[in-house]
């Protein structure tokens, strides 16, 4: 992060000197007009949009399709019929949910089921547990690519909504239905997969196939 924070940190100093009207440009624009974006804020904000449009949707992608893998019979109709694809993909945020929890620091005291939390305090979402929460869903560790309604929070909640989930819901079921295209025989090559070992994210290591 570092490293990337200094990369960035070249690239903004050279929209500096060189306005350019690409999306960092822009942001530097906004900065150098005073709009309350110091350099701090420009880092992040960056960090931020690059982040939230590329790992997280590479790890729903690879969910997708190990998920769709290990249930034929539903990946067999999605075959027959690809406009079931979106469904199946708002039902994997949901069941192997790329983003598992949200750190978060709280604004002000908070008082939850009897627990005291202070301001400052780091608390963690759990979007995985809640994506699985019974009292929403019916049968909530059954994988159905069908699910209606699917009110998941893969994508978390209000004010702070994943900037990068209209991206995700635009580019994953291109890239999941050109692989089923070009790979009619894709199968697993072992039954289970290697995953990640990631506090806060779910997605696969490897995903070892044949076609």
């Amino acid at each position: 992060m570092l490293a990337f924070r200094a990369y960035l940190r070249g690239l903004i100093a050279a929209r500096h000197a060189r306005p350019h009207d690409d999306l960092l440009g822009q942001l530097v624009t906004v900065e150098m007009a005073g709009d309350r974006l110091s350099e701090a804020e420009l880092l992040t904000t960056c960090v931020t949009l690059l982040t939230a449009g590329h790992e997280t949707t590479t790890n729903l992608i690879g969910n997708t399709l190990y998920t769709l893998l290990q249930h034929p019979d539903q990946l067999q109709a999605i075959r027959q019929e690809p406009a079931r694809l979106p469904n199946a993909i708002e039902e994997v945020l949901r069941f192997e949910s790329p983003l598992q929890r949200n750190p978060r620091r709280l604004a002000q005291d908070y008082t939850y089921e009897g627990h005291l939390m202070g301001k400052g305090d780091f608390v963690l979402q759990m979007l995985g547990s809640a994506n699985r929460d019974p009292a929403i869903f019916a049968a909530a560790d059954h994988f159905d690519s069908q699910r209606q309604p699917n009110r998941h929070v893969a994508f978390g909640f209000g004010l702070h909504f994943c900037l990068g989930a209209p991206l995700a819901r635009l580019e994953a079921p291109i890239a999941v239905q050109l692989i089923l295209e070009r790979m009619p025989k894709l199968r697993l090559a072992q039954p289970t997969a290697q995953w990640m070992q990631h506090s806060l994210v779910r997605g696969l290591a490897s995903l070892p196939v044949v076609f």
